[in-house]
């Protein structure tokens, strides 16, 4: 469909509202954060699009859909704007001294709206809306006063918790801009700016590689259509993987958890980088120029010797069935 796509390393949310503002545009997503967020033209939750009711107005096409705003938002419930990032905040928390501030006794009697399905939710947002603050502080202030019985140790904590929570709201310039008009690759977490090169960057940042393994150490494998008493046929590859790990990764780079399947459980299992023979003296930033035959063809043997403590006889002749074309399938005899 040639849509652009880029890769953000880590949260996401926020470089995303940062460029649907500063683009002037929406946000197609089901995350509810982007509720928060000051976005200008607002998010268009994916569960309202009416997908088979598209329609044909003065020859376009589009799929009816509903698009929510902060300003209709906090016009419906009377509250500030500013206030947002304190009511997820405060919503969020599940800190114990939090849970005792009994909201739902704040949402009005004679309140209609039957739609929101959390009393408590209800009521916050009915306090927020009699509130004449000045700043979230001393909103903050206030909702401390509800609890009582408090220690200032468990109100500085949850000071502390709730204001760095609302921080996570304020928006950033976005870095993803540059990547969508000049193809500038958006900066990597500290921790792994000091190893991977810059092929490696643009290839992970247009999503060409999978980020799994070297941001989160981990891979989720494929599940095959097989008998359940026996091992998982991921066994049979998992040395090749692991001189895969060892390339990316190389000897230090620490233990690759794979989540594969143990009869029909799921379970993690650390597999560690191999790093052995030719593929000592390759190098993740001059892997592209790794040209030499010779060496290609030793490192394929080297890497298929190593696998082969995972093939096991067949106990008993199985026949095979091959696929030769689109439509021809062929089955020999058995072997």
């Amino acid at each position: 469909m040639k849509v652009p796509l880029v890769r953000c390393f880590g949260e996401a949310d926020g470089q995303l509202a940062a460029l649907a503002r500063e683009w002037c545009c929406p946000v197609l997503s089901g995350d509810s954060d982007f509720y928060i967020y000051d976005l200008p033209e607002g998010v268009l939750p994916l569960k309202h699009f009416q997908w088979d009711s598209w329609e044909t107005r003065q020859n376009s096409s589009y799929i009816p859909c509903k698009r929510y705003t902060t300003a209709s938002f906090c016009t419906f419930f009377n509250i500030d704007r500013r206030l947002l990032p304190f009511f997820a905040s405060l919503a969020g928390n599940d800190h114990d001294c939090l849970r005792k501030i009994p909201w739902a006794r704040f949402r009005p009697a004679d309140c209609p709206r039957k739609w929101i399905k959390v009393p408590r939710l209800e009521g916050l947002l009915s306090w927020l809306g009699a509130r004449t603050d000045q700043t979230a502080e001393d909103t903050l202030t206030a909702a401390m006063d509800l609890i009582p019985h408090m220690s200032q140790q468990a109100q500085t904590e949850v000071q502390t918790e709730v204001q760095t929570a609302m921080l996570e709201y304020r928006l950033p310039s976005s870095s993803l801009r540059g990547f969508f008009s000049e193809g500038t690759v958006p900066s990597l977490p500290a921790e792994m700016l000091s190893w991977v090169p810059e092929w490696v960057r643009a290839c992970l940042a247009r999503g060409d590689l999978g980020a799994d393994v070297f941001v989160h150490r981990r891979k989720i494998l494929r599940i095959q259509v097989e008998h359940c008493d026996l091992q998982s046929s991921n066994l049979t590859s998992q040395p090749l993987r692991q001189v895969l790990y060892g390339l990316l990764l190389g000897q230090g780079g620490g233990e690759v958890l794979e989540v594969d399947r143990v009869g029909l459980e799921l379970v993690g299992v650390k597999v560690r980088p191999l790093v052995q023979g030719t593929a000592q003296t390759l190098r993740l930033d001059s892997l592209p120029e790794f040209g030499d035959l010779k060496e290609k063809n030793t490192l394929s043997t080297t890497t298929a010797n190593s696998s082969k403590r995972y093939s096991e006889p067949c106990d008993r002749p199985r026949p095979a069935i091959a696929s030769v074309g689109s439509s021809d399938i062929s089955v020999p005899k058995r072997f």
